[in-house]
């Protein structure tokens, strides 16, 4: 049986820090028969690992294989750091399991793991067997047939995991509290995270100040899920205020003045998008570049229809949308009101009229109303003597 493709250690309280672990084989050296380990073997120790990457490592290429990336065994305790697993397979037949991870009557815990798109056998990212009891903590799971799967009499604990794109996130023995769902937005590597990712600031403190590449943990509200903690840029905005209401007469323009600034840490522009409104709105469609901090003023101009009834409303939605990172946005919500105009025009048909003593001469007087609302009109008669 082939143990260890690229270190084995047993009974071992080593510590193994920042190596990248990659292309090895754990083959037996009888064709068909069991390899496990293909990047790590560990076994019955206490060993130390961490901001370890463990890249396209096999158990087994020519028969069933375990642990593509690692196997533990024996009751192992060993703590896992800062550790990736990407592109690692368990073996060549389906019987293989573990992907990425195997533990056989082992107790491994591992705080801020990423696994990603390891494959091979039954499909499983983490396989948990034989009385093990493996614990993780902020962890990326994505990209695997099955993310964990624990048989009975194995318990596999999980606090704040991000899962996506799994076909099936779990099986089994699993207890899972804060679990999240979204896109981890990876770089081009598979593993270091961008301004996009749903795993930033969702993590609990397990203690970690650093992550795999040495940089500062948290670099924001929380850590971040994984291996790597995200150090920017970071993109941000505000818009204020967020609401109001200006009125005009029909046939001006209402002008508002609203503020920007880039709460960000890096230069930034931000697209202006108008929405929902009928009225004629107009601002400006890029705003920036604004530095990190600036603030600045952002213009927007409503024209009142000529034709527009006393108290008619319209509502404009200003949407700003940062170049950086385009999940970062702010809004203002602006209604416009149509003042009442008020007015009318009077038609005399003041013709000279007679009558017989003792009766009454009408005259026609046609009032229009020319302002913009229903009004009412006082009638007054003067200098008249009958």
């Amino acid at each position: 049986m082939g143990e260890g493709g690229g270190v084995a250690m047993s009974g071992s309280d080593a510590v193994l820090t920042g190596n990248l672990i990659r292309y090895n084989v754990a083959n037996s050296v009888a064709t068909g028969t069991l390899a496990i380990g293909g990047g790590i073997y560990v076994e019955a120790g206490a060993s130390t690992l961490r901001d370890n990457i463990l890249h396209d490592n096999t158990a087994s290429t020519n028969g069933p294989g375990g642990g593509g990336g690692i196997w533990f065994g024996l009751e192992d305790q060993s703590l896992l750091i800062n550790t990736v697993l990407i592109h690692n397979t368990s073996g060549a037949t389906p019987d293989s399991l573990g992907a990425a991870i195997a533990s056989e009557w082992a107790y491994p815990r591992l705080l801020h793991t990423t696994l990603h798109g390891n494959t091979g056998g039954d499909g499983s990212g983490i396989h948990a067997f034989s009385g093990s009891d493996i614990v993780l903590t902020n962890t990326i799971l994505v990209s695997q047939t099955v993310g964990i799967s624990v048989t009975a009499g194995s318990t596999a604990t999980l606090y704040s995991t991000l899962w996506h794109a799994n076909s099936t996130d779990y099986g089994g023995n699993v207890i899972a509290t804060d679990n999240y769902t979204g896109t981890p937005a990876f770089d081009a590597d598979g593993y270091h995270l961008t301004a996009g990712s749903a795993a930033l600031d969702r993590g609990v403190d397990g203690g970690v100040l650093t992550d795999v590449d040495g940089d500062t943990r948290p670099q924001g509200a929380a850590p971040d899920l994984g291996a790597d903690e995200y150090s920017g840029p970071f993109y941000g905005l505000t818009l204020s205020p967020a609401t109001a209401t200006r009125s005009g007469d029909p046939g001006t323009t209402v002008g508002y003045t609203l503020q920007v600034t880039n709460t960000g840490d890096t230069a930034d522009r931000f697209s202006v998008a108008v929405r929902g409104n009928a009225w004629d709105t107009t601002a400006p469609q890029v705003l920036g570049p604004l530095a990190a901090g600036e603030r600045t003023s952002l213009a927007v101009l409503v024209d009142v229809p000529a034709g527009a009834a006393g108290g008619a409303t319209d509502v404009a939605t200003i949407t700003l949308t940062s170049h950086g990172y385009s999940a970062e946005s702010a809004s203002a919500t602006l209604t416009t009101v149509a003042n009442s105009v008020s007015g009318l025009a009077a038609e005399l048909d003041a013709t000279a009229r007679t009558g017989e003593p003792g009766t009454s001469v009408s005259y026609h007087l046609t009032v229009t109303n020319t302002g913009n609302s229903a009004d009412t009109f006082s009638l007054s008669l003067t200098g008249h003597t009958w």
